[in-house]
This record gives C-alpha cells, structure tokens and sequence, in this order.
C-alpha cells in the first residue's frame, strides 16, 4: 500500500473517531489534506472531497437538479414574438422631434 494511500485511509479513521470530539467544517472549509492538523468531517450534507495532495474540501454531495421545464423555439419564433416597444437605453426613441444634436 502507497504511503498517500495510507495517509489518506488513516485521516479517514482520525476523522471518524475524532469527530464527535471536534467541532464539524462548513463548505469551503479545508478537511484534510497532508500536514494538515485540523478538523477532517463535514456539516452534514457535505462531504471531504480531494482537490490536491495538501488540500481536501467540505463541498456538497450532489448538485440539485433543475426542476423547471424549458420549451426550445426556433429563432424565427423568437423573431416573430418581438413587439415594438420602447427603447429605455436610447433616449432618441423617446420624443419624435429630438436628436443627438438639437434636444428639442
């Protein structure tokens, strides 16, 4: 067995035993990684993921899933549906008789 797999199988075991002893890591927060000293559970819902060698972070476990519908339409569709309307961004559309030059 490779030393990193030791480490890693050892830091699992100082995280089980030690973690009703230690305060838990929110998201974000390091939970392991070599040299590191600290806290190596989660809050709940999160778990240790390895980012590198020296650095393990408590990320959530699963990303929700959309729960909205989306209906594709075509661009001419998209084309189709635009109605005239007012240009808020460009105060030239606003008054018939003014221009960049003469603000009548």
């Amino acid at each position: 067995m490779s030393f990193y797999k030791t480490y890693r199988a050892g830091l699992t075991l100082v995280g089980i035993a030690m973690s009703g002893v230690m305060a838990q890591q929110g998201l974000g927060e390091q939970c392991g990684g070599l040299n590191y000293t600290g806290t190596t559970t989660c809050n709940s819902g999160a778990t240790c993921v390895y980012v590198n060698d020296y650095w393990y972070q408590c990320q959530t476990a699963l990303i929700p899933a959309c729960t909205t519908s989306f209906t594709p339409i075509t661009a001419s569709d998209a084309f189709a549906s635009l109605t005239p309307g007012w240009n808020l961004g460009n105060s030239l559309e606003s008054f018939p008789n003014e221009d960049s030059w003469n603000n009548l």
